[in-house]
């Protein structure tokens, strides 16, 4: 067996919550070896996790590999010990590296943890942390969908907080005061009827509360949160009539939108993300990714012939395609209706 032409560097994670510090999983004792049918075999230890986490591989300047050409102990659900392995197809992936020396560093960040703010009234606002990762945005090639390709890798580098389920009328009146949906009868159901300038009002007396700095989430937030690790075309994978356990869409709402977290949640613990009602993110949109941010961030400059905003996650009265994780919608800022809501980020 050939020695790998690799040397290793750790970047612990950092993992926050409500302000306040706590024990991160470090991760250690990591190496490299050639494997005989030419993939790179890389081992390491993960330490101090108390739940399972998410683990991605980062190259020297933050080249990321392709997450299809990872197995093993690498994507979410990993749990603390010794010897975790992943399998690297490093010549499928990236062949212009395979002889030179690279770093690459292993990011694990713990999954599960969150956090629950109090509104007016004492109406409570749960919060799931997503763990900093990799993914890739976009749909496959072969869709030939000009809006959601190029597909690109996305370097979300920190954790944060983002809403365990769309904002609820009972949340939405707490802040502001009036219901403005048209789907009403619970308090739990999401509300709707929101434009993505309403959103902000409501995100200014969300930060008025003094209870941590709340946006919407970014295009790449919400993408990566959704997939939770899934590569696949819905984030249960690539058969449809899966998505009925986990969204409210148009094979199974009866046409109207559903109490929220009433379907099974994503690796990360968040619901609905896919179904139910569209949730606008902070960007623009462009129609297609060239030159997206690779960052996670916004894409904060408006397309002067395209002045919408974008709202994903489909829809409770609409197909399984349109709840897809990479599939986009938009409007005008200023536009609402009965399908239109939100979910917020606490940032740290």
């Amino acid at each position: 067996m050939r020695t790998a032409l690799f040397f290793m560097q750790l970047v612990p994670a950092i993992a926050m919550g409500l302000g306040l510090a706590h024990a991160a999983p470090t991760v250690g004792n990591i190496r490299a070896s050639a494997l005989p049918d030419g993939r790179i075999s890389i081992v390491y230890d993960v330490a101090g996790a108390n739940a399972p986490v998410m683990v991605s591989v980062v190259l020297a300047g933050d080249q990321i590999p392709n997450v299809a050409t990872l197995t093993g102990d690498v994507g979410p659900g990993v749990t603390g010990g010794a010897d975790k392995r992943i399998a690297w197809d490093i010549r499928r992936d990236l062949p212009g590296i395979y002889k030179k020396n690279t770093k690459i560093n292993i990011v694990a960040s713990e999954i599960g943890r969150t956090m629950t703010i109090k509104l007016p009234g004492g109406v409570p606002l749960e919060l799931v942390r997503v763990p900093a990762g990799t993914f890739l945005m976009g749909s496959d090639p072969t869709d030939k969908l000009k809006d959601e390709s190029p597909r690109h890798m996305v370097r979300i580098g920190r954790d944060f907080y983002l809403g365990k389920c769309e904002i609820t009328q009972g949340q939405w009146v707490a802040l502001m005061g009036k219901n403005p949906a048209l789907i009403q009868g619970d308090g739990n159901l999401p509300v709707e009827m929101i434009s993505w300038e309403a959103a902000q009002e409501f995100i200014e007396k969300l930060n008025a509360l003094g209870q941590g700095r709340f946006r919407l989430p970014t295009e790449a937030e919400w993408e990566y949160a959704c997939r939770a690790g899934s590569s696949a075309k819905w984030s249960c994978g690539d058969d449809p009539k899966q998505l009925e356990n986990d969204a409210w869409f148009g094979a199974n709402s009866g046409g109207t939108s559903h109490v929220v977290g009433t379907r099974r949640p994503n690796r990360f613990g968040l619901c609905d993300m896919e179904g139910n009602v569209w949730e606008w993110v902070q960007d623009w949109y462009h129609d297609g990714y060239a030159g997206a941010p690779a960052d996670g961030g916004a894409w904060s400059k408006m397309d002067s012939n395209l002045p919408f905003k974008v709202v994903r996650g489909g829809v409770f009265h609409m197909s399984a395609d349109l709840a897809r994780p990479s599939y986009r919608a938009t409007n005008y800022p200023s536009q609402d209706d009965n399908w239109y809501g939100l979910r917020v980020v606490r940032e740290e």
